[in-house]
């Protein structure tokens, strides 16, 4: 008759259940009396570092490098070309303008070729970017608005401002400056033309209205976030000289008013 070796942990099934679930109960708490509970310990504390160290990285948002369109992802030491992140404007494909309809992304030649490139992170994951473009001869340009909302990783285009309509004036020049508040708020400024309009929106860019202004003659220099407001310092063109102005908005970019002494002793 054929009998299975004996060990140390055979047990004898025969003999009854007491038994069998004596040795069980030696063969489950043997472990602990051997150290479970400092291993444990030190595999929760494994687990839980490596989690922290993963998050770390991802609670910061990437660096950008406007000058030479370039992203740096949080955790890595190599630059990021942007151009290639950049999808192309939709209008672009019915556009048979310098091979514009030919275009499935953007390149660098033609984010450095106009002075409207602005772009920020709200936080680690959401952020915005905009871009203006010549259409023709002349200074008359279009703004291109896109978001990303993965780190950078990958952008989408959500607006596209341009003129020749009643809600948005022409856009003569290229945006001068920008403020990102958050996920859903933001503010273009163009550059010196006619009425230079402001442009804000509520919505995360895929709607824009033109601002209120306290003079139709003003065209923004700088734009600032200072706690709850915005300051812009404007430069009045026509009878006023080419003088400079401070303007506030409290309402996140819709309507702009002329500081008043008191907040400029503050500031």
């Amino acid at each position: 008759m054929n009998r299975c070796p004996h060990t140390c942990f055979s047990t004898q099934f025969h003999t009854g259940k007491g038994l069998l679930r004596a040795r069980l109960r030696a063969l489950l708490a043997g472990p602990k009396r051997r150290g479970t509970a400092p291993l444990a310990l030190a595999l929760v504390l494994t687990l839980t570092a490596g989690s922290l160290a993963a998050c770390v990285p991802a609670s910061q948002p990437p660096e950008l490098d406007l000058e030479a369109h370039l992203i740096r992802y949080p955790g890595e030491e190599d630059w990021t070309e942007l151009p290639p992140l950049l999808p192309a404007p939709s209008a672009w494909a019915e556009q048979d303008l310098a091979g514009r309809d030919e275009l499935d992304h953007l390149t660098g030649d033609l984010l450095g070729a106009d002075p409207g490139l602005q772009a920020g992170f709200v936080d680690a994951e959401n952020g915005w970017l905009t871009f203006s473009s010549t259409a023709s001869l002349g200074p008359i340009s279009d703004t291109c608005v896109y978001r990303t909302h993965d780190g950078g990783r990958t952008w989408e285009e959500t607006a596209c401002l341009t003129g020749g309509s009643d809600a948005l004036p022409s856009l003569w020049f290229s945006v001068r400056c920008a403020a990102f508040l958050d996920n859903d708020r933001a503010v273009l400024c163009t550059g010196l033309f006619l009425d230079a309009p402001v442009f804000y929106t509520t919505d995360g860019g895929y709607t824009w209205q033109t601002a209120q202004l306290p003079d139709p003659d003003l065209a923004a220099e700088t734009l600032s976030v200072e706690g709850d407001r915005l300051v812009m310092t404007a430069r009045r063109c026509g009878d006023g000289g080419g003088s400079t102005l401070t303007l506030v908005s409290e309402d996140g970019g819709a309507v702009w008013t002329k500081d008043s002494p008191s907040h400029q002793k503050e500031a």
